[in-house]
């Protein structure tokens, strides 16, 4: 029952991320999660919107430690999945990593697109996916 209820809440809280989140990227990872996970994640939501091995991204990195570590990350599990990634040209994606109770959310602009998912890491560290997946308009 309280699964339920913490994926009723993060379904309504990303219901609301359709709109525009401003110039950059954001990333408060928490430290029993690993980049990689988090970054593996991201770019499968950047996937399911847009091509891979047909698409060059420009991704808009995130400040801080935290934003500069998961970005190195982000950027690595993109070129592995057959994305081009450039600071000059292709397409803008921003992200953001937050939690929320002990769901960890994940957001991704591209184009006119934002892709959100709540995971919750496992006893292994692996993200496991607790809602599904929201396709919204982003301004």
């Amino acid at each position: 029952m309280r699964e339920r209820v913490i994926i009723l809440v993060a379904m309504l809280g990303l219901s609301g991320c359709a709109t525009s989140m401003g110039t950059g990227s954001f990333a408060a990872v928490p430290s029993s999660v690993k980049d990689q996970e988090i970054a593996a994640n991201l770019t499968g939501l950047v996937a399911h919107a847009l091509p891979p091995a047909k698409t060059t991204v420009m991704l808009q990195p995130a400040s801080g430690p935290a934003g500069k570590n998961v970005g190195k990350a982000i950027d690595a599990a993109m070129r592995s999945r057959g994305f081009g990634v450039s600071t000059k040209t292709g397409i803008k994606v921003r992200y953001a990593v937050s939690t929320f109770d002990q769901s960890i959310l994940l957001r991704v602009w591209t184009k006119n697109e934002v892709l959100s998912r709540a995971y919750q890491p496992d006893k292994a560290g692996k993200l496991v996916p607790v809602s599904p997946m929201t396709v919204g308009r982003a301004e």
